[in-house]
């Protein structure tokens, strides 16, 4: 996704330089003359003001005030916005019942062994569900399943062991989960490629997983996370002795967490990135940083090695889980990128909750869908009149309540009223207007729930679920 913002910025510069040539061919042309010379800053300023509007025309929100993305406006009107939500003991519970529940699968409490049958079946069943598509490349190219098949046995030997021993690792960086081993980027038609059906999900680094399959050139990987199963580089994790991780997971767990939207991580070498929610093994402190351990890939094996993370991105405990803090750390994100499937190091709707409440020690589903459900106190709205559905969002408590849009499958946080007028923050692709034109946002926002009304279909009319903690 990261590629495709930067070929879209790569055609835009082209433009723009042949753009400006042209234009200084044209001042070359009308030489000094007064005239000659009005006619190239008329051309100019026209230029360089269409390409601002055309950057503007996808971030333009108009309708939401500039207050209104302080989160302290948001607070100063929560009368309760310190009290605790959840204590410690309750969140626990709360993290257990991912499990009970099948929405997580912890990567170190699989089996030793799984069988050679039950990972040909995940393979195939993948392949299953890209063979459902039409696909297209970025070079609108349609590829079809026989490539993706023939594609598998030149990697793969399907002839599995009946057992096979399952190997740990961990990520070294925030990588992709795909659902076919390549990076090929397929769209389901030629004017979007900003969904890759073969994105699954993104992985966090720092992130335990489980490895059941190798391909036979060792450069894919196909693991198991807590949310799912799919194909990761082989380069990108590092592998380790299960005794080991879990000592380390054990300690990562009693660290720090990422409190800020990205924190940068100084090793040797190099300078990486940790979005919110990460957690650290904190060794030290040394002047305004933190030495945390890292883990990184050696060759393969995976090894712990110092760095240096500042005391600003850092939260040596998890964050209470209060109202104030849940718009805190949510408003830290406004502005972040839209990436489907959490690619590119960006995070889609589900994600930026998933980053939000990982401060507090919340764990989320992966999926918008689960994510709602999860929360104890649900309820479905889908056939419940605008008015009815405002006064619900009314007695609903702010800060602690997510809402389910259905129809694009979209999860957001509720603020509270303003004006009379629902409101959450979320990251959100787009909505529709008054001519049915798409209208592009691709960031965290804070927009009320008529957003899109003008093009009969706004956030309200297509709210099915809301839940909450309480």
């Amino acid at each position: 996704m990261e590629q495709q913002y930067q070929k879209m910025d790569l055609i835009k510069k082209n433009i723009h330089l042949s753009f400006c040539n042209w234009i200084s061919a044209l001042g070359i042309h009308c030489g000094t003359s007064l005239a000659g010379t009005t006619m190239y800053l008329f051309f100019f300023v026209c230029f360089n003001f269409i390409l601002a509007e055309e950057s503007q025309r996808e971030f333009n929100l108009s309708n939401t005030e500039k207050k209104l993305n302080n989160p302290n406006f948001w607070i100063s009107r929560h009368s309760n916005s310190k009290l605790l939500i959840l204590d410690e003991k309750e969140i626990i519970s709360m993290n257990q019942k991912l499990y009970k529940k099948g929405y997580y699968v912890h990567p170190l409490f699989v089996e030793k062994h799984i069988s050679g049958k039950i990972i040909s079946n995940y393979i195939l069943k993948d392949l299953e569900w890209i063979s459902k598509y039409i696909k297209y490349d970025i070079q609108k190219k349609r590829r079809r399943d026989p490539e993706f098949r023939e594609y598998l046995k030149s990697i793969i030997n399907f002839k599995f062991k009946s057992r096979t021993t399952i190997r740990f690792a961990i990520t070294t960086k925030a990588i992709n989960l795909r659902a076919f081993p390549t990076d090929m980027l397929l769209s389901r038609n030629t004017n979007d490629y900003d969904f890759d059906i073969l994105q699954r999900s993104s992985i966090s680094i720092n992130e335990e997983i489980a490895i059941y399959h190798t391909s036979m050139d060792s450069n894919w990987c196909y693991i198991q996370t807590g949310f799912g199963t799919g194909w990761v580089r082989a380069n990108e994790i590092a592998f380790g002795e299960k005794i080991m991780i879990e000592k380390y997971i054990q300690e990562k767990n009693q660290g720090g967490v990422v409190i800020n939207s990205w924190a940068s991580i100084t090793l040797d070498k190099e300078v990486i990135k940790a979005p919110m929610g990460t957690l650290f093994v904190i060794e030290e402190k040394k002047n305004e940083n933190f030495v945390i351990k890292m883990p990184i890939n050696n060759q393969g094996a995976l090894q712990f090695i110092s760095a240096l993370i500042s005391k600003t991105d850092l939260s040596i405990t998890y964050l209470p889980l209060t109202y104030s803090n849940t718009v805190i750390q949510s408003f830290k994100m406004l502005g972040e990128p839209y990436a489907w499937g959490g690619s590119g190091e960006d995070s889609d709707c589900s994600s930026f909750l998933q980053r939000v409440y990982k401060t507090m020690g919340i764990q989320l589903p992966r999926s918008s869908n689960y994510q709602v459900r999860h929360l104890p106190n649900l309820k479905n709205l889908e056939n419940y009149s605008r008015e009815k559905k405002i006064l619900l969002l009314r007695q609903t408590p702010a800060g602690e309540a997510l809402a389910f849009i259905s129809g694009p499958n979209h999860i957001m946080l509720y603020l509270g009223s303003y004006n009379e007028k629902p409101y959450a923050s979320h990251n959100t692709w787009s909505f529709y207007d008054d001519e049915g034109k798409e209208q592009y946002i691709k960031k965290v926002v804070v927009t009320s729930f008529d957003l899109g009304r003008e093009g009969g279909n706004d956030l309200l009319g297509q709210l099915a679920k809301i839940s909450s903690f309480r």
